[in-house]
């Protein structure tokens, strides 16, 4: 018997947010086949700092499961473009 496992789809923009992320010196994790809301990825800047990080291509929509996952609390940095999380990475650096 054969277990046909889904394809999780990823946002156009992961890849170029991933490479961003990378070259900062930051290291990701991807979480996208969790799913139930969770977030795309798991990073960890310079200092040791995690953040959760949703892709989204531009003009994108979360999911009902993203939303509530952000009601439950959790902070997530949505991008939809590297130069959103270079930013996000620049306003929290000391």
């Amino acid at each position: 018997m054969s277990i046909t496992r889904p394809r999780h789809k990823t946002d156009e923009t992961q890849d170029a947010i991933v490479d961003a992320l990378l070259a900062a010196g930051c290291l990701v994790q991807s979480l996208a086949t969790v799913g139930m809301g969770c977030p795309d990825l798991l990073v960890q800047d310079r200092q040791s700092r995690l953040w959760l990080v949703e892709c989204k291509s531009p003009g994108g929509k979360l999911t009902d499961h993203q939303r509530k996952f952000l009601d439950r609390g959790w902070s997530v940095v949505i991008a939809e473009s590297p130069e959103d999380v270079l930013r996000f990475l620049a306003l929290v650096r000391p």
